[in-house]
């Protein structure tokens, strides 16, 4: 009896253990499962077209772009994106709001790629490795190794176009416009070129540059960069008919950072009223667009091309008034807009057409590259200051800057004249050998050559050294010079400072760049061109902390 009561009982606490059992482990599962549930993708600069790889710039700021999917958790996590290259590592950091349900987000960044050539010196060319993870509460819920594409040709000349449908400037392909990357002197393409031939006289200034390259790209309008350094490797953009609202704020912002900092913006008109008075366009576009015309020729533009433009349709054109301070390039008679028009905007300038550059009447007109070498050569080609200071070096390695040898001063420059130093050497030569040996040769002591000459040697050794110490001085010497430019239509400027550090003796020193509000603080915020010139950056690693607001920070690595 007692038997028959107990079996029920043991089969009600299996059950129960058993159902425990199972409930932990659909929990664990659940667990894991939400864990990796959070996928990654990635865009790194620009593509040739929406579907296509990207394509990137070595030695320049470009963006990257993380794409956020999946069933999404609850919680503040960090994207961390790692730019190993050489012995050194580079981690750009992001604090990023994730949520439960579907994720369908874009992070940007915008990270330095170095040239592997750079490291052919140290035995090591290879190409960068760049990965992704995300982590919550420390533990990974993603992770995703980038893939890059080929790189640019350095001298190449990017075109970025903005269009709807990821096309409609791949024509400029077929024609060489002679176009060289804004921060790539020409001469030494002309010289190559020439060298080539034969004739260095075979590419003058007003001939067509054989080496020339010019590069047309795509992107998705999600992976358009959020800081203006993230455009660095683009001389012009043409922004057509983009849907201006699928743009962030950001976004929007750095699109005229890019054009402030020094940039060509190439905007086209035609009859779509409502595109061009976005606000965005506000403070940017050359003229006050007030409604559009119907034109069934243009005689202007087939008259300055030599190739006539057939129009199987009257096309539209955009209407206003210009800018006070804009002014017409070409096609202004009896019109009250001329057909291309310009403004400054900052350092950089606005080109407009009042033609939709996109129509297929213009893609396919025969003077349609000769008027698009002509849109892309009204950029700003003012020398910047700052620019000169980052790019000028003294060889092709970039090991040293002219900037920083006019830094180095007093400490490297100031030595004794040859004739001082010849006094000196003589005056040694003749007390250590001659004199001693003479004088005591006279006292008959001989033997004490092995006091006297090290006594010579010492005392001559300890004046060398005053000598040096007078004119270097003793103490720990930094020299730094900043280059600030300041442009019109932006409050803050933009800077670029170098120095040198002297020490009077072999020691290892902390380098950080702190405030002078708080010394205590490690911290100050930079620019990412003010990070690393020339491919150069510190030898060590370094944490680069992207902030809402879009400017970087980092610590200083030891310097020895």
């Amino acid at each position: 009896m007692k038997r028959r009561l107990f079996q029920p009982v043991v089969r009600r606490a299996a059950g129960r253990i058993t159902g425990l059992l199972l409930l932990l482990a659909g929990s664990l599962l659940l667990a894991a499962q939400r864990a990796h549930a959070v996928d990654l993708d990635t865009l790194v600069g620009f593509g040739q077209s929406i579907t296509s790889s990207a394509r990137y710039r070595p030695d320049t700021w470009i963006p990257l772009t993380v794409y956020l999917t999946g069933q999404g958790v609850r919680g503040v996590g960090q994207l961390q994106v790692s730019v190993r290259q050489g012995e050194q590592t580079t981690l750009y950091t992001r604090r990023v709001s994730l949520h439960e349900g579907v994720l369908n987000e874009a992070e940007s960044f915008v990270i330095y790629l170095r040239s592997p050539n750079r490291f052919q010196a140290f035995g090591n060319n290879t190409a960068p490795d760049v990965s992704v993870q995300l982590l919550l509460d420390g533990r990974k819920l993603a992770e995703k190794t980038v893939a890059l594409s080929l790189a640019i040709q350095p001298e190449a000349y990017n075109v970025l176009a903005l269009t709807q449908n990821g096309g409609g400037l791949n024509f400029l392909l077929k024609k060489n416009l002679g176009l060289v990357h804004r921060h790539v002197n020409p001469t030494a393409l002309q010289m190559r070129a020439g060298m080539g031939t034969g004739d260095p006289n075979e590419t003058g200034p007003d001939q067509i540059n054989p080496s020339a390259v010019l590069t047309v790209l795509y992107t998705d309008p999600r992976a358009l960069p959020a800081m203006p350094q993230g455009y660095a490797m683009i001389d012009a953009i043409a922004l057509a008919d983009l849907p201006l609202d699928s743009l962030t704020d950001d976004q929007l912002a750095a699109l005229k950072g890019y054009v402030r900092e020094g940039g060509l913006l190439i905007v086209s008109g035609g009859g779509d009223l409502a595109w061009l008075k976005n606000q965005f366009f506000a403070d940017l576009l050359p003229v006050v667009p007030t409604g559009t015309v119907q034109a069934r020729d243009l005689p202007d533009l087939a008259q300055r091309y030599g190739a006539p433009l057939s129009l199987p349709a009257p096309v539209a054109l955009t209407d206003g008034t210009l800018q006070p301070d804009a002014h017409p390039l070409f096609g202004a008679q009896g019109r009250r807009l001329p057909l291309v028009s310009a403004r400054p905007y900052g350092s950089g300038r606005v080109v407009f057409t009042a033609f939709d550059y996109l129509a297929p009447e213009f893609r396919g007109w025969k003077g349609a590259p000769a008027l698009w070498r002509d849109l892309l050569r009204c950029g700003n080609d003012a020398i910047s200051p700052r620019d000169v200071a980052i790019t000028s070096t003294d060889n092709a390695s970039g090991s040293r800057s002219r900037l920083a040898d006019a830094l180095a001063g007093k400490q490297a420059t100031s030595m004794p004249g040859m004739g001082a130093i010849s006094l000196f050497l003589g005056v040694y030569i003749f007390l250590l050998v001659p004199v001693s040996y003479l004088a005591l040769k006279k006292l008959d002591r001989r033997e004490l050559a092995w006091i006297t000459a090290p006594i010579l040697i010492g005392s001559f050794t300890v004046g060398s050294y005053a000598m040096a110490r007078s004119i270097k001085g003793g103490l720990l010497t930094v020299n730094r010079a900043v280059i600030f430019e300041e442009n019109a239509n932006t409050d803050p400027p933009a800077g670029y400072a170098q120095l040198t550090l002297y020490s009077p003796r072999r020691a290892t020193y902390d380098v950080a760049f702190g405030s002078p509000d708080d010394p205590d603080n490690p911290y100050r915020n930079l620019a990412p061109n003010e990070i690393s010139a020339n491919g150069q950056g510190p030898s060590g690693d370094l944490t680069i902390e992207h902030q809402d607001d879009h400017p970087t920070r980092h610590a200083g690595p030891s310097l020895g």
